[in-house]
């Protein structure tokens, strides 16, 4: 309400737009890792697996951006309580939604590759990644949570600093974990899901402050 509309446009859209530049640079050094050092079917098994993890992104999307547009309309009104309330009442959403996915993807991997079109060894190679990942969908979760509602309390530049450190750690982790140990999809997957906690950790230093 007090400063210039078009600074905080850029204050807000520039850490947005730089955080999802590096969140998609992060994808492609992934694919780069695991084409060069585990090989071309196991490429072809994690795209056979993105229809999964676009679900899970797309849920996760849906509701944490549902929970910030009525949290900031709460905050704009100086009615901090109840946003607070809506900021805990999309967590609890989100992580029991994850839980359940990941769950029900703990349990049967080989039917859900399958179904997403796997056939003969990228089976194996799409079971394995989906199996992994699915650990660290409550982080996702938490993470996207964070992020968000960093956003709508006025902090866009702790979102942009957890998709940077989110995109170095994955880089560092894919190789050590794929080139170094040789630890193949389970490593991308494990990666990218640390990955996605340490970005977790950097937000969360906004919810310790005022």
């Amino acid at each position: 309400l007090t400063g210039s509309p078009l600074g905080e446009f850029a204050r807000f859209v520039f850490p947005s737009v730089f955080g999802l530049l590096a969140i998609s640079s992060a994808s492609v050094i992934d694919a780069i890792f695991i084409g060069n050092f585990v090989g071309a079917t196991a490429l072809a098994s994690v795209s056979l697996t993105m229809p999964l993890i676009a679900f899970v992104f797309g849920l996760l999307i849906m509701i944490s951006l549902g929970g910030t547009v009525v949290a900031g309309k709460l905050l704009g009104e100086g009615n901090t309580d109840e946003a607070s309330n809506i900021f805990s009442k999309t967590g609890l959403v989100l992580v029991l939604m994850m839980l359940t996915l990941s769950i029900v993807t703990l349990i049967v991997p080989e039917a859900i590759s399958i179904a997403l079109g796997a056939r003969g060894p990228t089976v194996a190679m799409s079971s394995e990644y989906i199996w992994v990942s699915a650990w660290f969908f409550p982080a996702y979760g938490i993470a996207l949570l964070f992020n968000q509602f960093a956003r709508v309390d006025g902090r866009p530049d702790m979102a942009f600093y957890g998709m940077i450190g989110l995109t170095l750690t994955n880089i560092v982790l894919d190789y050590v974990m794929i080139v170094r140990l040789e630890w193949g999809l389970s490593g991308a997957a494990l990666a990218t899901g640390l990955a996605y906690v340490f970005n977790a950790a950097i937000v969360l230093l906004h919810y310790f402050g005022p």
